[in-house]
């Protein structure tokens, strides 16, 4: 009995492991696609400045 209950704790503490993975992830890739795109609206700024 004690053995399942390991088990069981063990999947949850996993399956929790996982999920914060996916969402540290998930905002790394959110944060650099805005700086990519505060870069790239400067270029564009400069751009238009220097034109």
């Amino acid at each position: 009995i004690y053995l399942y209950i390991i088990i069981i704790i063990i999947i949850i503490i996993i399956i929790i492991m996982i999920i914060i993975i996916i969402i540290i992830v998930i905002i790394i890739i959110i944060s650099s696609s805005i700086i990519i795109i505060i870069i790239i609206i400067i270029i564009i700024i400069i751009n238009i400045i220097y034109h």
